[in-house]
């Protein structure tokens, strides 16, 4: 739990008497100045920082004390601090375009402020993300909250995984760990290798389904269910991998990435199809390659990040759908996870039709509908905004607006849901035929 914040006064307050501390150790700069032919000079104490920075600087801090009042009200939010070192604070996510618009200034003079806040220690820290030069400001925690550090020094951010905030959240009975059957340590390197290897001799008797060893299909470059391949420092390109990293993404955080998204399919599904079910080491073992499989196909299709983010999306929202169906159905329960006697018979197989693969149908459906549903909230407040425009009593938001700029909003707005959402509004303008 993060400590309690100051309030914005407070912090205003404290930020205030941080550049007054600097102030008073900078010497005062001698200056001419000439009235009337008379020459005086005179001393000026400078400032820590220009007026437009402490502006700046306390829009930044505003945002950072909201962000720490979301962060202790949000229990997901809770779990990026961490408990066995110093409270580190939530960044603050902008860029100068935004803070620009919100400080009606131009880009460079936004960077100039940030610079000014930087050197006298109130921000920290900073790091860029995204390819847009977004990025992420921490602010010293001497101006958010009491701290027995003197110093403004910068803040060390701990990464944490999925699975490590999973171990916080879950109880004891549902502490599961990431999928380890999918991954095997030699040295300092991960090896990943054939789905027949990750199971055990012992336990590869056991097994009939198309999770087990005599059954894994031969691993092809391009299809949906190719195997992991063991990387290979000369030729880790030329080789297929089953969680085929982008040119761009390094593999061993790909593969770390994946773990992640497939542990958190694995954990939700057992919360929410098996939640009254046991399973022993060697099932729960199963159940996860199933999942890694049958779900996710190795992550052996070549999509990039941003498009197997969005597909786990969906694999998690149709693990909801799913759900809600066997609640609404007492009389019918979830198969096994995996295959256990018949080859492509376990509910995360995708050779199972009537398994979770039926559940993408689902999903399409939904989709479609709460699409039709913007449509149709999006075309009815456009009529209603445009008709009480019209008789001048529509909100003063709305009727600050030019009839154009209020006809070009609803267009550009009716336009982000395509084509056909255009024509409807278009249709539903446009004057009547005589």
């Amino acid at each position: 739990m993060l400590p309690l914040p100051y309030s914005q006064n407070q912090a205003y307050g404290l930020f205030r008497a941080h550049l007054n501390a600097i102030q008073k150790k900078l010497q005062p700069v001698l200056r001419t100045r000439t009235r009337k032919g008379v020459k005086t000079q005179y001393l000026v104490p400078p400032k820590a920082v220009s007026d437009g920075a402490q502006a700046t600087g306390r829009v930044l801090l505003k945002w950072q004390l909201e962000a720490i009042s979301e962060a202790r009200q949000v229990p997901f939010l809770r779990l990026q601090v961490a408990t066995d070192a110093a409270p580190t604070p939530p960044p603050v996510a902008t860029n100068c375009e935004e803070l620009a618009r919100y400080r009606n200034v131009s880009g460079r003079t936004i960077r100039n402020h940030l610079r000014e806040l930087e050197t006298c220690g109130v921000i920290v820290r900073r790091k860029f993300r995204g390819t847009h030069a977004d990025f992420e400001l921490w602010l010293s925690t001497k101006l958010l909250w009491k701290t027995d550090s003197a110093a403004l020094q910068p803040m060390p951010v701990e990464e944490s995984t999925l699975a490590e905030q999973a171990e916080v959240v879950l109880p004891s009975g549902t502490n599961f760990p990431l999928i380890e059957g999918l991954e095997k340590q030699y040295k300092e390197e991960i090896e990943i290798g054939p789905v027949d290897k990750l199971v055990s001799d012992a336990a590869g008797s056991s097994l009939t389904g198309n999770t087990g060893p005599r059954h894994t299909p031969k691993p092809t470059e391009n299809g949906p269910h190719a195997a992991l391949k063991a990387p290979s420092a000369e030729k880790e390109s030329e080789k297929p991998g089953g969680a085929a990293a982008p040119a761009h993404v390094e593999k061993p955080q790909w593969l770390s990435t994946c773990r992640e998204m497939a542990a958190e399919f694995y954990q939700k599904a057992l919360r929410v199809l098996y939640a009254r079910c046991s399973y022993s080491e060697q099932e729960h073992r199963q159940i996860k390659l199933a999942i890694w499989q049958g779900v996710y196909h190795g992550f052996g299709a070549q999509l990039t990040p941003r498009q197997w983010h969005t597909y786990h999306d969906q694999a998690l929202e149709r693990l909801d759908l799913a759900a809600g169906y066997f609640r609404r159905h007492p009389d019918k329960f979830a198969p096994k996870p995996y295959a256990e006697f018949v080859l492509g018979t376990g509910y995360f197989d995708y050779d199972n039709q009537r398994g979770f693969v039926g559940t993408l149908d689902w999903h399409a459906k939904q989709l479609a509908r709460n699409h039709q549903r913007d449509v149709l909230k999006a075309l009815r407040r456009a009529r209603r905004e445009m008709r009480a425009h019209r008789l001048r009593q529509a909100p003063e938001r709305v009727q600050q607006m030019t009839p154009l700029q209020l006809y070009r909003y609803h267009e550009n707005k009716l336009r982000q849901l395509g084509a056909a959402a255009l024509r409807e509004f278009h249709a539903q303008v446009a004057a009547p035929r005589a």
